[in-house]
């Protein structure tokens, strides 16, 4: 039996790009594996599937992907909410005739088009992503395309572009779909109206009957704010985007200067 759960969000949380901190300090894994000796589960919350999280010295409880709709609990998956096979191939059809990388996120593996596949590869790069969590889409693999849980569009480093793609998106597939924008401005997610990271802690939340005083999260993003404002300790990192700035409970410092430790440290954790 857990004491409770604690959520972690990744890029900009466990790692900072902008820090060049690419992977979890060895302090904060000894934090992790503290916390996880004192009897509390330790969970990943990502806008990031499965497949795109490094490999780590450490493995996680609960890991909760693409922005909340798809969650397993030790290797199992408890939940998992995909798009309408129809959704995801009007959506991908609308990137592909205006010339945009993009990819779809399954609870295994990505599936990337045919348009711009350096796009993919200065991703992967930007973000310390595994290329093998990638599988290009051809004939053969298409109906896989109905386990999408997320979409992700990739567009070229023109705003004016990026702008009027986006206002076409927002026109057709805005009353069933939301987006959030990476740290790198030039890539979007796609998830399903409603829909965030906190679905699937609920699910977590629910799976283990965990009471709200014993839930924890840190995030640091605009897609983190329903999850901060969810659980019973939402922590906001140093850095972090300012819708957060008046919804956390605590506010610990930067991933440089090791936040998740002090924010386990303050609420006695570890």
């Amino acid at each position: 039996m857990y004491k409770g759960v604690v959520f972690f969000d990744y890029d900009g949380t466990m790692v900072d790009e902008s820090d060049n901190i690419s992977k979890p300090t060895e302090k904060t894994i000894k934090s992790f594996k503290k916390l996880k000796e004192n009897g509390y589960m330790t969970a990943i919350c990502s806008g990031r599937p499965y497949s795109q999280l490094p490999k780590i010295d450490f493995k996680f409880d609960c890991y909760v992907n693409s922005n909340g709709a798809s969650v397993r609990i030790n290797d199992e998956i408890i939940f998992n909410s995909p798009f309408k096979l129809d959704d995801t191939l009007n959506i991908i059809e609308f990137f592909k005739n205006n010339d945009i990388a993009y990819y779809c996120e399954t609870s295994d593996l990505c599936y990337m088009g045919d348009v711009h596949t350096e796009r993919i590869d200065k991703n992967c790069k930007l973000f310390n992503v595994p290329i093998e969590s990638y599988r290009q889409l051809n004939k053969s693999n298409m109906h896989i395309l109905k386990d999408t849980v997320k979409i992700v569009a990739l567009f070229p480093e023109d705003d004016l572009k990026m702008k009027n793609i986006l206002e076409l998106f927002y026109e057709k597939f805005g009353n069933e779909f939301v987006t959030f924008p990476h740290i790198y401005k030039y890539g979007i997610d796609i998830a399903k109206k409603g829909f965030s990271k906190a679905i699937g802690i609920k699910a977590v939340v629910k799976q283990f009957d965990f009471q709200l005083k014993d839930t924890y999260a840190f995030g640091d993003g605009g897609n983190d704010k329903e999850m901060i404002e969810l659980v019973g300790n939402g922590i906001v990192m140093g850095k972090h985007n300012p819708i957060l700035s008046n919804i956390g409970n605590y506010y610990t410092d930067t991933v440089k200067n090791e936040g998740i430790t002090k924010g386990l440290l303050h609420y006695k954790l570890i």
